[in-house]
């Protein structure tokens, strides 16, 4: 998985064309493939209009009464392993965002779950964004999620999308280094 470590607005490493698989702005009310993180997880996911980045509707995750509560979209269910993916969104928090989003997963045959902070430093009071961070997963690993967390206030997520990042085919005619310096020095492998 890729980690992205400047704060507030992060790119990818190219902007070749990649396909949108999901993408969420919430207009219709939907927020059923988002669930808190289960267990002692106390987030209440629903759609509100009380702030949104785009449009009139965002994700709310309220009721977090941790900070490691929030909520969280399931990769491993919905997408391809062995396959690079994009994930951008919006965040904002109710009166101030201390945020940050991360990936969780479990190895199959194990118990405990592993987790790694995609993105921090998500602080502030207006929205922020997060654009493009590559994530993948192996069929060895299970309970795939991508999920906000940090602080206990409200958080409101808008503009949810996942994207598959292009394939780039490889260059068949790349000459060889002894085809370009050939003629200024030797080149080649040795073996004894």
């Amino acid at each position: 998985i890729a980690v992205g470590t400047a704060p507030a607005v992060y790119a990818a490493d190219g902007d070749a064309e990649s396909k949108v698989v999901y993408s969420f702005d919430y207009e219709d009310g939907d927020v059923s493939l988002f669930t808190n993180r289960g267990g002692d997880d106390t987030t209440e996911i629903s759609a509100s209009t009380d702030d949104s980045a785009s449009g009139k509707t965002a994700l709310l995750a309220s009721g977090r009464f941790e900070s490691w509560n929030g909520p969280a979209f399931r990769l491993d269910d919905k997408l391809e392993p062995f396959t690079e993916y994009y994930i951008s969104a919006k965040i904002k928090g109710r009166y101030y965002t201390s945020a940050m989003m991360s990936f969780q997963y479990t190895v199959t045959g194990e118990t405990e779950p592993k987790y790694q902070n995609l993105v921090q430093n998500l602080n502030g009071s207006d929205w922020m964004s997060v654009e493009k961070i590559k994530v993948s997963f192996t069929d060895e690993m299970e309970g795939v999620y991508v999920y906000f967390e940090g602080g206990s206030d409200d958080l409101f997520i808008d503009d949810f999308v996942v994207e598959k990042v292009p394939v780039a085919p490889i260059e068949q005619d790349i000459p060889g280094l002894a085809q370009i310096f050939g003629n200024d020095f030797k080149v080649g492998t040795s073996l004894v």
